[in-house]
């Protein structure tokens, strides 16, 4: 097993699972984000009669 999310030190326990866990709450933030916005466009387009 290389290094990465899963390295693990004894000196460091605990370390590697919060920044696993805080990467994938970043990941689905940016996916919610990304819903919001291609909502927002489509709900948009018709009032700009299909303008970008």
């Amino acid at each position: 097993m290389g290094t990465g999310s899963a390295f693990y030190s004894p000196g460091m326990v605990g370390s590697a699972g919060a920044a696993s866990r805080s990467s994938a709450m970043a990941d689905q933030a940016l996916d919610e984000e990304i819903d919001h916005v291609t909502t927002t466009r489509e709900e948009l387009e018709p009032a700009l009669h299909g303008r970008t």
